[in-house]
């Protein structure tokens, strides 16, 4: 082993100030003359894991175990790498054994009970919080974790008690008060909801530079301020929420205000249909528009309650275009025509919860329907699927892009969707469309209500236990064969 001291302490001088791409050259460098560098090698595996790089943090933390296999830090990185990684069992497996020499560590309770918050044992992950919290009970993160499972499964307002305690603690956190304003928006308090709703930018910042511009909209007093200035309104967040507040760009029309919009390319042609006058563009100087406001905002600005929600609809149409296309694809015939939308963007944090396998809907598909698909990408499992019902159509690359997908849509009786950017589509088109929903949704679905204010024609299907998709696949059928 190379003598390598001073270089160690300057590398890990760097770590500690979080000056991590110089920690990491360095570390690389000691590793290049002494391979069996262990504190070299777990440390940089610990960059990795920060720089969210899993697997290649996995391959060195094996390495250094495989020599010393009670290198404690280093099976601490493993657990933090391997959960990182999505591999909760293995994962669980290490942070167990460090309880081992650690019994009295809140940290590891805390990393359990998230392991197996993902994988939607909540029950588990409870006992692991509280077993933390019993040893900190100022353990504002666990505070906030265990009010995340309490509210996954149901517990609302338990939920909302540990959330105002977490932020109470850690005022410097955004995620309590972001959970907050889930709930408080969730139960209709918009008024409050709204406002706490803002937080995110807190927690989007790195993502969103123009939040950073200090011109932000929010800051006028009156409406007619804005008469004949430019407003850029950005991008934030999905598709479905792009479509579900792009009503509110009327609004901001008719004041009279000259609008700029960096709208995802998928979604331009679609936004034309609002017949209003904008400026597209990707990339903006400060200089360009005279104020800033995310898309997301808007219902904040426009003091938005559950009595005075912009729901005329349609407010979104199928260019002329796409309609003439579909009505040649899809042929006339005594047959119900319904769109199916089974699966979401499985990069969405809440996919898990809100998904489900086109198996899971073979009792639909037997009815004498003619399905479509509004799905673009496949699982194997489904393309095998495809073969054994000769009624259900599959389109791909015709409806990439959101016109094209409404112009399908527009063709069809009926949609059946889950909670995704089809679904939102589906209710500005003014279509009629079946939402399927998690046990505790998004809070634009609320709670208790197979009705939605945002969007009218919507019919809302809930799960009445949790990940249990069985009943609500069995209503879905009952009421097609009412049609």
């Amino acid at each position: 082993m190379k003598n390598n001291k001073k270089e160690i302490e300057k590398a890990i001088n760097a770590h500690l100030n979080a000056k991590y791409e110089e920690a990491e050259e360095l570390y690389k460098k000691i590793i290049k003359t002494d391979n069996l560098n262990l504190i070299a090698i777990n440390n940089l595996a610990s960059i990795y894991n920060l720089k969210k790089n899993f697997k290649k943090s996995i391959t060195l933390l094996n390495h250094v175990l495989n020599i010393k296999p009670d290198y404690l830090d280093a099976l601490k990185n493993l657990a933090i790498a391997q959960k990182g990684a999505e591999l909760f069992g293995e994962a669980i497996s290490n942070f167990q054994k460090i309880l081992t020499f650690q019994k009295n560590d809140p940290n590891i309770y805390n990393n359990l009970g998230n392991c197996y918050r993902e994988m939607r044992n909540f029950n588990l992950a409870i006992i692991n919080y509280e077993i933390a919290l019993k040893i900190n009970p100022d353990f504002s993160k666990c505070i906030y974790n265990k009010g995340v499972c309490l509210q996954e499964i149901g517990l609302i307002n338990e939920a909302e008690i540990l959330f105002k305690k977490s932020a109470k603690l850690a005022p410097n956190l955004i995620e309590p008060i972001f959970s907050i304003a889930h709930l408080q928006l969730l139960n209709e308090n918009y008024k409050d909801g709204w406002k706490n709703y803002e937080f995110r930018k807190q927690k989007y910042k790195n993502n969103y530079p123009y939040i950073n511009f200090n011109k932000e909209l929010l800051l006028v007093k009156n409406f007619k301020d804005i008469k004949n200035k430019v407003v850029f309104i950005s991008k934030e967040q999905g598709y479905g929420d792009y479509i579900q507040f792009s009503r509110y760009l009327i609004k901001i029309k008719q004041i009279g205000a000259k609008i700029i919009l960096d709208t995802p390319r998928s979604l331009i042609n679609i936004i034309k249909t609002l017949d209003i006058d904008f400026i597209h563009k990707d990339n903006l100087d400060k200089d360009d528009f005279d104020y800033h406001i995310s898309i997301l905002s808007l219902p904040y600005f426009f003091n938005t309650t559950k009595n005075n929600i912009p729901n005329k609809i349609p407010y979104l149409y199928v260019p002329k275009n796409e309609k003439l296309y579909w009505e040649k694809k899809i042929k006339i015939n005594n047959k119900k025509k319904i769109g199916l939308m089974w699966t979401g963007n499985p990069k969405n944090e809440n996919d898990k919860k809100r998904s489900l396998s086109l198996d899971q809907l073979k009792s639909i598909l037997k009815l004498p329907f003619e399905f479509h698909s509004l799905q673009i990408d496949y699982k194997k499992t489904d393309e095998i699927l495809f073969k054994e019902f000769s009624n259900l159509n599959c389109h791909k690359s015709e409806i990439i892009g959101f016109d094209k997908t409404a112009g399908l849509i527009d063709s069809l009786d009926l949609v059946i969707s889950v909670d995704t950017s089809v679904a939102h589509l589906s209710g500005a088109l003014g279509k009629n469309v079946w939402i399927l929903l998690p046990y505790m949704p998004d809070f634009r679905w609320l709670l208790n209500t197979n009705k939605n204010q945002w969007y009218p024609t919507a019919t809302i299907y809930r799960q009445s236990k949790i990940d249990d998709w069985s009943t609500v696949v069995k209503s879905i059928r009952e009421d097609l064969l009412k049609l």
